[in-house]
């Protein structure tokens, strides 16, 4: 064999074995780079369905974020609107106040006019109390002093009733007295033609009204009349006098007047007389 041919052969060999040895090591890189790409790719698929996620995520984000954009914006807008009618508020609130102040400013002078006022009134109120208070006073003190005189008046009038009725009464007496020389039995009526009618009260009694009733043996035959004042004594005194309301032939009934402020007792068996002349 030809020296060449037995290298060729011999390159043949070491050929054939690097090739071999390169056949196994594609072999092998190529069956790693199979698991290498079948992990790229699995890698790759749980990426993009981890990305699909993440953006379907994102979207839903979005939407709720959009949704809270448009509600932030609509509370914007209402909060706007709010602040304006709230300025509107504040300035018509200010415009108030400002009348108030204004209205409280007038109101104040007012109330110091009037406190003025009052202040002038209470001391003309005080000057026209003091000078109705001396008024009053002398007007008490003369209408003390008015009392006091009519008292003293009617006193003295009363006094004056009585002598005078008195005297009358006595003079009478004396008068009828002197005809027949003796005094008018007791219980019995006397008249003479032109003096005085004399009676005798039978009866003393009280009306449903308090008044003090009379009743005397003198009536219409004895010229007493309804309305006629009867002079009332005891022995020489002066009683009283009796007003007659009612009147009967021989009867008569009146009410019983004691003048001023006497207090006589009259009763059974007093004597009266008429006035008659």
């Amino acid at each position: 064999m030809h020296p060449v041919t037995k290298i060729l052969v011999v390159l043949a060999a070491v050929l054939a074995i690097a090739l071999a040895a390169l056949s196994v090591a594609v072999t092998t890189n190529a069956q790693r780079i199979g698991e290498k790409y079948l992990d790229e790719t699995m890698k790759r698929e749980t990426i993009s369905a981890t990305l699909q996620q993440a953006v379907a995520d994102s979207s839903a984000e979005l939407a709720r974020l959009q949704t809270e954009a448009e509600m932030l914006r609509q509370q914007t807008s209402d909060a706007l609107k709010e602040k304006e009618i709230l300025q509107r508020e504040n300035n018509q609130l200010l415009a108030d106040a400002k009348t108030a102040r204004l209205d409280a400013d007038s109101i104040q002078s007012r109330i110091d006019q009037l406190a003025a006022t009052s202040q002038t009134q209470s001391e003309l109120l005080d000057s026209m109390y003091g000078e109705v208070s001396s008024l009053r006073e002398s007007e008490l003190r003369s209408s003390q002093q008015e009392i006091q005189l009519a008292d003293r008046i009617s006193d003295l009038s009363a006094e004056l009733e009585v002598a005078i009725e008195t005297n009358r009464a006595l003079q009478e007496r004396l008068a009828s007295l002197q005809p027949s020389g003796g005094g008018v039995p007791q219980g019995s009526r006397t008249t003479t033609a032109r003096g005085p009618v004399y009676g005798t009260i039978t009866d003393v009694r009280e009306d449903a009204a308090g008044r003090m009733l009379a009743e005397v043996n003198l009536g219409s035959a004895d010229r007493v009349e309804e309305g006629m004042k009867l002079t009332i004594f005891r022995g020489n005194q002066y009683l009283g006098n009796l007003v007659v309301d009612n009147v009967d032939l021989n009867v008569a009934i009146g009410e019983v007047r004691i003048p001023g402020n006497q207090s006589f007792d009259v009763r059974r068996g007093d004597r009266v007389q008429t006035r008659i002349r």
